[in-house]
């Protein structure tokens, strides 16, 4: 079972990656970036589902040098 502080808010997410809030419902509605809802407005986001989606969007860049 998650315990409440895997939960993440809307303001410390767009602390964290520099973006305001309508960004960030870009990556829900677009992105599909889970959430949990809990109101209208009011929105959480749990730390181990955002760890994943963060995996699963990676982009690899290649290194210079490296031939693929």
């Amino acid at each position: 079972m998650a315990k409440i502080e895997s939960f993440l808010t809307e303001e410390f997410l767009m602390e964290l990656f520099s973006m305001n809030k309508e960004q960030i419902g870009v990556l829900r509605n677009q992105r599909n970036f889970p959430y949990v809802k809990l109101s209208q407005r009011k929105r959480v986001y749990y730390e181990d589902n955002l760890s994943q989606w963060l995996l699963n969007n990676r982009v690899n860049v290649p290194k210079t040098g490296d031939e693929t």
